[in-house]
């Protein structure tokens, strides 16, 4: 929970352009749109943590964020 916690503020900043991008490329494929929504949602999801945990968590951008650096 305390990595969720930590890595929640990165997520709201950073999710708004993945979602804002990544519809983009999927807009012409012959799937429903309910299935779009659900591969943004887990993409978006998926990029967000994983830009958190390899680019900020251990760098200055986490340390002012959440106030303590973390070691990968």
């Amino acid at each position: 929970m305390r990595y969720m916690s930590d890595a929640s503020y990165w997520v709201y900043l950073i999710h708004l352009f993945f979602v804002a991008i990544i519809p983009s490329f999927i807009s012409n494929w012959p799937i429903p749109s309910t299935l779009r929504f659900l591969f943004v949602l887990i993409i978006s999801g998926a990029l967000s943590f994983l830009s958190y945990h390899y680019l900020v968590r251990s760098t200055f951008i986490g340390k002012f964020l959440n106030g303590k650096k973390y070691n990968s």
